[in-house]
């Protein structure tokens, strides 16, 4: 006991030296303090690149949609321009507006594929790169390729139906199951981009669903080495 209270005395006697309290210092300024802060630096430069992969996965996904948008449109407006000109297709030359038609969805048709089948991997790797998921969410990302390629495919097929209406020899821009194509292809293609919405949320929370909980962690962690230094 009297070994044990004078170690302390010892002890209590050498942290108040100012000695002591410049090495304690000089050790807590050089090494503990930029040890945290580096640590919170690479915790916000992942934080960041997170933030920026999501926003990202639901950019790409809105191009994938606006491509998807324009091929359909340019069908329908293909169809309603030669429907407000009359019934009688004789009339005018279809044939080589709709050799025109294909001129113009072709390139279209070659942009959406060149994007839309390719992007997610893109992202799927950036993130392995990175390490800015585990190997368990990791195999979560990849399981939801599948249905969003499934998507993509059936919107492709909804607009092969329209396709194939305005360019095939029998069109006829007054026949009346062209107006039941169209609704159908709106109806669809709105459902499908709401199911492709779903899948990307599920995508983007792989990415970002610690990412508020990182921020804090990381905005605490600076301001307790902030207060270290004050006192220090």
């Amino acid at each position: 006991m009297l070994l044990q209270s004078k170690l302390k005395k010892t002890f209590k006697d050498l942290i108040k030296h100012s000695l002591f309290i410049l090495l304690f210092g000089t050790l807590l300024g050089s090494i503990i303090i930029p040890h945290i802060n580096d640590v919170s630096a690479r915790k916000r430069m992942q934080y960041e690149q997170k933030q920026r992969i999501a926003f990202d996965i639901f950019k790409n996904n809105l191009e994938v949609t606006e491509q998807l948008h324009t091929l359909h449109k340019t069908m329908e407006l293909f169809h309603y321009e030669f429907y407000r000109m009359g019934s009688n297709k004789k009339n005018y030359p279809i044939l080589n507006e709709q050799k025109a038609l294909r001129n113009r969805l072709n390139p279209l048709y070659l942009e959406f594929n060149k994007h839309a089948w390719w992007w997610y991997w893109d992202i799927y790797h950036e993130a392995n790169i990175f390490g800015l998921v585990p190997t368990n969410e990791s195999d979560r990302m990849i399981k939801l390729f599948e249905p969003y390629k499934n998507n993509l495919l059936k919107s492709l097929k909804t607009l092969d139906a329209l396709w194939y209406s305005c360019i095939d020899e029998k069109y006829n821009p007054a026949d009346s199951i062209m107006i039941k194509i169209i609704n159908h292809t709106n109806t669809e293609l709105d459902s499908l981009t709401s199911v492709r919405t779903e899948i990307i949320k599920d995508f983007a929370s792989i990415i970002s669903s610690e990412s508020f909980q990182e921020y804090n962690q990381v905005y605490n962690e600076e301001n307790e080495g902030k207060e270290v230094s004050k006192k220090e």
